[in-house]
């Protein structure tokens, strides 16, 4: 299977630096932002096979332009969550969750999704 390209996108760095860390130990092209704006400008200016985005309580808005860009791109994003799960999400990953469940979500997502031209 070819690398997939994939932004992780959440509030705390050391759960990006995780995720990130899993999916390309798993052969994956994994890169984060931390910042909304940051994700919002990486979406638009470059291209991304699935998103994983951050909805975790009490900030379960502080990513939402950057799940409406990546909406907007074509770019299936996954939910990483504890509770609530945003509309919109192609899948949802429950924290706590293993490498391998989110190596195997993320990998299904982009299996599901059209390839862009």
């Amino acid at each position: 299977m070819a690398t997939l390209r994939i932004l992780v996108v959440a509030h705390y760095g050391d759960l990006c630096d995780a995720v990130v860390a899993a999916l390309n130990e798993a052969g994956e092209g994994a890169e984060y932002a931390t910042t909304e704006r940051d994700a919002v400008q990486r979406l638009q200016s470059e291209v991304f096979d699935v998103a994983v985005i951050e909805a975790i309580p009490p900030r379960l808005s502080i990513f939402q332009p950057a799940r409406d860009e990546a909406t907007r791109r074509g770019v299936s994003w996954i939910a990483m969550v504890t509770a609530r799960v945003p509309d919109g999400a192609a899948a949802v990953l429950r924290m706590p969750f293993s490498d391998a469940e989110l190596i195997n979500v993320v990998r299904l997502v982009a299996r599901r999704t059209p390839v862009r031209a």
